[in-house]
């Protein structure tokens, strides 16, 4: 099993240029964000999967994606994971689905 994947631009523009992307947080196994922290950000699209360690540089990424209004964001258990956008100060404006419905 390899290690995490280095954001860099081309995946960065990769990701951005669909737009129907997959996300999920990992977390140290805690479940509120006052108690835990963010550990790493999954990421698919396209039938590509990325895994990225939690950065402010993964953050700005993050931000990005969330931030276009013409964009489906499906997040895997949304309920949990807005929780820990809320507590980093992320605000979003795409579509937001979960696949725990």
């Amino acid at each position: 099993m390899s290690g995490p994947d280095i954001l860099t631009k081309e995946i960065e523009e990769d990701i951005l240029g669909h737009k129907v992307v997959a996300l999920d947080f990992e977390t140290n196994n805690s479940f509120t964000p006052r108690e835990g922290k963010i550990t790493g950000l999954g990421v698919g699209c396209n039938n590509r999967s990325y895994y990225f360690e939690w950065s402010a540089e993964v953050k700005e990424f993050l931000i990005k994606i969330v931030n276009d209004s013409e964009r489906i964001c499906c997040w895997h258990n949304f309920k949990f994971d807005s929780k820990w956008l809320i507590a980093e100060g992320i605000e979003w404006c795409s579509k937001m689905a979960c696949t725990m419905v």
